[in-house]
């Protein structure tokens, strides 16, 4: 199950990059997606993808964010690692499958339900439909936002698979 966004008038710092921390102390009110931040980097640093210092910049330039972007598409737009390994790091900590190049269809199945700009401007991609529902690569796969608004296009419950933001874009072109 992905996180829930909790209410919060303001979401703390996250102070210098810690990566024996997992969780932040108690009591935080903060988005409970901050965690999968932070197992994020530190599965990264761990993996010898990213340097401690690197990760320390990244959290700074998020912390000055007025809107803090994810993480996961931060150190990449930075380039501090690769979408690849973003990808990869971000199915394994949500446990949500990663889609590969030959998973996107040629050709879109579900034309005209969602507005291209909708799917542009979101970084996802209808590529299947399945008993459980539509399956939909995402570059964030936890954006809850998304996931209702095609669910309720779709009159279908969504299905999250991790994309690279390239991947997807190609294949919303071939829409």
């Amino acid at each position: 199950r992905l996180p829930v966004p909790v209410a919060s008038a303001s979401l703390p710092s996250l102070g210098d990059w810690d990566r024996n921390r997992t969780v932040l102390p108690e009591p935080c009110a903060i988005m409970l997606d901050v965690s999968a931040d932070q197992r994020f980097a530190k599965l990264l640093v761990e993996r010898g993808k990213l340097r401690d210092a690197d990760m320390s910049r990244a959290l700074r330039v998020q912390e000055g964010q007025a809107s803090r972007e994810r993480l996961s598409r931060l150190v990449v737009r930075l380039g501090l690692i690769s979408e690849r390994d973003a990808a990869d790091t971000l199915s394994e900590i949500l446990d949500v499958p990663l889609v590969h190049s030959a998973d996107y269809p040629e050709a879109n199945a579900f034309d005209g339900q969602v507005s291209v700009r909708f799917l542009k401007e979101n970084v996802a991609v209808p590529i299947a439909e399945q008993e459980g529902g539509i399956v939909v690569a995402m570059a964030d796969p936890q954006d809850d936002y998304v996931v209702s608004s095609l669910a309720a296009a779709f009159d279908r419950p969504v299905v999250r698979r991790v994309g690279t933001p390239s991947e997807i874009e190609a294949a919303i072109e071939r829409i």
